[in-house]
């Protein structure tokens, strides 16, 4: 079994769940329809399932992390 980080540029209906868990504060409708070339959602997915995010916002000549979140382990590390 693998952890694949992927570009995700629409959500499936897990998608939408997982994300719920993950970031709970983030209006998950909102955060697709601002999916474009300079705002970009990077998610780590494992058994189908996402684990954890990352933002990014694109211009010209750089970029900048918007936010991240992993889901907790057992032992409270996040």
């Amino acid at each position: 079994m693998k952890l694949t980080i992927q570009r995700i540029s629409t959500l499936t209906p897990q998608d939408r769940l997982d994300l719920a868990k993950v970031w709970p504060q983030q209006d998950i409708a909102q955060l697709e329809a601002s999916l474009s070339e300079a705002q970009r959602l990077y998610a780590a997915r494992f058994n189908d399932r996402l684990l954890g995010r990352c933002g990014w916002r694109f211009a010209a000549r750089w970029a900048r992390l918007r936010s991240w979140k992993c889901v907790k382990s057992r032992g409270g590390a996040a």
